[in-house]
């Protein structure tokens, strides 16, 4: 894979440079967590490199993310981790600010997945503190969210206003987690208030006015992960890796 800057400045990359880019930034920055795009810190992007990390260890026989994984949970404790449980998804690097609102209940959502492979406790947290605060269900047993603001309500793949983009999200999350109910009231929702339609292919889609590209590939995780999926294709080693 080859980042090209100018015709004189072209860096290529391979799964293993990639990871000795990682893990030099890693234990070089002093926040452990290192900023994916100038001055800000992304937990979230930090997360999937260290799931990604925990499959290359598995895969290569390398103890990275196992030598990593105490600083780097220290730091989430002390420099991103709110008095209320709740992870921060971003941070300044330069001045250590946040941005005030934007770590809402979709945040807690998502971290209970991007945990799931290498901080597993921290997963379930989020997952328990989400299923307590914000589920709810009404007489007639339907679903309702309780709780959410702002960002919550943005569709991340394209940063529309959508109060049912979270849905998709929830659907797959509360499948890794085992629970049905949840799911089900999700799925049932995507369906009556996004809708679908039929692809030339013949395959199904969510209604493209009103879905991003990534909550769709979120509603095809919500059709396929059932209790601990997720967390089994990290911690399986895949093999077709092993000959790179």
């Amino acid at each position: 894979m080859k980042f090209k800057v100018t015709d004189g400045n072209v860096y290529g990359y391979d799964i293993h440079t990639i990871v000795d880019a990682l893990v030099r930034q890693w234990k070089n920055d002093p926040y452990t967590l290192f900023s994916c795009e100038p001055n800000w810190i992304y937990t979230p992007c930090n997360l999937q490199g260290m799931t990604g990390q925990v499959i290359y260890d598995r895969v290569f026989n390398t103890q990275h993310a196992k030598l990593l994984l105490g600083k780097f949970e220290e730091s989430l404790n002390v420099n991103f981790t709110e008095p209320d449980g709740s992870i921060l998804p971003i941070r300044s690097q330069l001045t250590g600010f946040t941005i005030p609102g934007i770590c809402g209940a979709l945040t807690d959502l998502v971290n209970a997945l991007l945990y799931r492979g290498h901080l597993d406790h921290v997963a379930r947290r989020m997952w328990a503190i989400f299923r307590h605060e914000s589920i709810r269900f009404d007489e007639k047993g339907d679903l309702e969210l309780a709780g959410l603001v702002g960002a919550d309500m943005i569709d991340p793949g394209n940063y529309k206003s959508n109060p049912y983009a979270i849905y998709p999200i929830l659907a797959y999350v509360a499948g890794e987690y085992g629970d049905k109910k949840v799911r089900e009231g999700a799925i049932k929702i995507i369906n009556e208030k996004i809708g679908k339609y039929v692809t030339p292919t013949g395959a199904t889609a969510l209604n493209k006015e009103a879905a991003s590209c990534s909550t769709n590939s979120c509603n095809v995780r919500a059709s396929l992960l059932r209790r601990q999926d997720w967390k089994n294709v990290i911690s399986k080693v895949c093999i077709f890796l092993a000959s790179i």
